[in-house]
This record gives C-alpha cells, sequence and structure tokens, in this order.
C-alpha cells in the first residue's frame, strides 16, 4: 500500500523546479510533449493552442516568454476567459489536424478519404480539448497546475 502521508522538503521543491522552472501556462517541452506548471505532462503531442496563438494577433497578447530574453513561449491562463477563446481552439484543431496527418499518412490533410479525415479530426479535437479544459479549470482554479 502506498504511504500518503509523504512531505517533499523545501530542498526537494527547488531540485524539481530549478531544471524544470514553474511554468503558469501550458508550454511546450523540448520534446514536443504539452506541459503545465513544473513539466506535468499534458499530452504527448504539441500543444497546439499556443501554435495557433503565436500565429498573430488577436492571441499574442497571451503568448508570453517562459523566461525573460527566452524563445521558451507559454500561453497565458487568462487566453481561457477570453470571449474569443472558442475561435483559438478551432484555429488550433486545423493545426492540429495537419501535424497529424502528416505524422500518421504523410499526406496534407485535404487528401485523405472521408473517414481518415474523421479520424483525424477526432485526434485533433482531443489534442486540442484535453489541454484546453486544463488551461480553463486551473484558470479558474486559480491554481499553479496543481489539482
Amino acid at each position: 500500500m502506498a504511504n500518503e502521508n509523504l512531505v517533499l522538503s523545501e530542498a526537494g521543491v527547488e531540485k524539481l523546479t530549478k531544471p524544470e522552472r514553474r511554468v503558469p501556462g501550458l508550454y511546450d517541452d523540448p520534446s514536443g510533449y504539452c506541459k503545465f506548471g513544473i513539466g506535468h505532462l499534458v499530452h504527448k503531442w504539441n500543444f497546439f493552442l499556443l501554435e495557433a496563438a503565436s500565429t498573430g494577433d488577436p492571441w499574442s497578447k497571451y503568448v508570453l516568454e517562459q523566461r525573460p530574453g527566452s524563445n521558451e513561449l507559454y500561453l497565458e491562463r487568462s487566453a481561457a476567459s477570453d470571449p474569443d477563446f472558442a475561435k483559438l481552439k478551432t484555429r488550433a484543431v486545423e493545426i492540429a489536424e495537419s501535424a497529424i496527418t502528416q505524422k500518421w499518412y504523410d499526406k496534407k490533410f485535404d487528401k485523405l478519404p472521408g473517414q481518415e479525415q474523421a479520424k483525424v479530426t477526432a485526434a485533433a479535437t482531443k489534442a486540442v480539448e484535453e489541454p484546453g479544459k486544463s488551461a480553463c479549470e486551473n484558470a479558474r482554479r486559480g491554481s499553479e497546475g496543481r489539482p
């Protein structure tokens, strides 16, 4: 049976946060995985909402540097509260469809038969919705990625 009374010391927290850094939003790690907070894995795809927001206005105001002067970016949690967040998710699904189609079929999305497009769209929607839900829930809770 697992010990549920474990406590992490300040030194332990420091050791974990130093290489990972606490990021107050969702981001892609160097392996291309979507993460949140201190390296919490959201899923093993790129963070397509960040990619969509990085394409320009009006979303660029939510794309911030993890550290000043770095090119490592994250999507600020407040993006989930934007009244047009659904439009960002739609754009992110389109980007995800393209990336997934290329990875799975080495083709363009519009060259796939309808049945295969439906599979890709379902996977792309899931890849966008999972971290999108996390962003919304954490923005409402105001947490740093902790449940």
